[in-house]
């Protein structure tokens, strides 16, 4: 497609610069980020914007923001709204400036005035959320209507979820579908994933495992973890096909090497009971090390709770209570509720109510309901009594 492309194939141009910039197997496609370059180089506009998203994503190259806004601010000059959008989500991320909401908004108000898609769908999320502007989802609806109108992906993803659940438009799930296909069609694989779910019988869907599995297979096949995950789980379930457990863990795990974070508790479930694949407690463990190694908090809090109740191996509270944290630092709430109750039994340290309370209230904070439960029964229970 690249030399139909170079040979002045408008068609061919235009599938490329639409194209995402990593090939099913998550590698980077250098062929395509060279093409954007030559094109960026020779002033298409909408190039330099695939281009920006390269050095601000860092694809194949060294992120680099400055790099990034230098290419979006190039693709904005030329008068095209894709770079105006960049340049708002760049204020809007903090990515090379300062985080500034009001300035996004700016943005992608140009950037939709300009009849850009991006900036279009970008307005939708902002009133959707009520960032930068008073939340207003009839707002939010007009602008996912427009933007979807213009072929964005990500706008009618949005606008799916709203008809869905009735969010400032009525309930529609026959439209909801009809969003959710167009977006797949588009290789938009997070509606895909919907899609499959959709299809299991959910809000209002009529059941039919065969699209589910289309769906889900798809978008495992374009290299998304959840797609796998999904597929494993038809499989594992014998939705409208036999119990395939080897094919189950086959997914789960492919799903898991792809970076699912929950995929590594699958897999270590898999090999801890025999399922699919001969029982070995030592895989299991293994399966928990290399990601905790990884940095997967969910990995690392169950390698935890492996080292605390000492069944798979001896018991060991400080092992645990250091895996605990790794994964409560990086802002995962059951590692976090861990740590409290580490403190609250005095399990290889000192009982320390005042930690008790701090990683509750961080785990809360997160929107966790037992830790919020928690610090409620801890409020009534040191109330003076009158």
């Amino acid at each position: 497609m690249i030399k139909s492309a170079n040979k002045g194939d408008g068609k061919a141009a235009a599938t490329l610069l639409n194209r995402s910039l990593v090939t099913p197997d998550g590698k980077a496609d250098k062929p395509l980020i060279d093409w954007f370059r030559d094109a960026a180089q020779q002033e298409n506009a909408r190039a330099m914007c695939r281009l920006g998203d390269v050095y601000q994503i860092g694809v194949g190259v060294e992120k680099n923001y400055r790099t990034a806004m230098k290419w979006y601010r190039k693709a904005a000059d030329a008068g095209h709204p894709c770079g105006m959008a960049g340049i708002g989500w760049m204020h809007f991320k903090g990515y090379g400036v300062p985080e500034a909401p009001k300035e996004a908004l700016k943005w992608y108000c140009l950037a939709a005035d300009k009849g850009g898609h991006e900036g279009m769908n970008n307005l939708g999320w902002l009133y959707r959320q009520g960032i930068a502007v008073e939340k207003d989802l009839s707002t939010a609806a007009y602008w996912f209507e427009k933007a979807s109108a213009l072929g964005n992906p990500f706008a009618m993803d949005s606008l799916a979820d709203m008809y869905l659940d009735g969010e400032g438009v009525p309930k529609d799930t026959k439209r909801a579908v009809e969003l959710l296909t167009e977006a797949a069609t588009d290789e938009h694989t997070v509606s895909m994933i919907k899609l499959g779910q959709l299809y299991f019988g959910l809000k209002g869907v009529e059941q039919n495992y065969t699209e589910a599995l289309a769906w889900s297979r798809r978008a495992a096949t374009l290299g998304d973890p959840n797609g796998m995950r999904q597929v494993g789980f038809v499989y594992l379930r014998g939705l409208g096909l036999p119990v395939d457990e080897s094919q189950a863990f086959t997914w789960y795990e492919k799903a898991m090497d792809r970076g699912h974070p929950e995929a590594v508790l699958d897999v270590f479930g898999f090999y801890l009971q025999g399922i699919g694949v001969e029982r070995s407690s030592a895989k299991a463990i293994e399966v928990l090390e290399k990601g905790a190694a990884d940095g997967n908090a969910y990995a690392a809090t169950q390698l935890g709770h492996v080292n605390f109740e000492g069944k798979l191996v001896e018991r060991d509270y400080e092992k645990a209570r250091q895996l605990y944290v790794q994964a409560a630092e990086s802002g995962h709430a059951p590692a976090m509720l861990s740590l409290a109750s580490i403190y609250a039994g005095g399990y290889g340290v000192k009982k320390n109510r005042h930690l008790v309370i701090e990683w509750l209230e961080k785990a809360a904070a997160l929107g966790n309901p037992q830790a919020i439960e928690y610090l409620r029964v801890q409020s009534n229970t040191t109330k003076p009594k009158r």
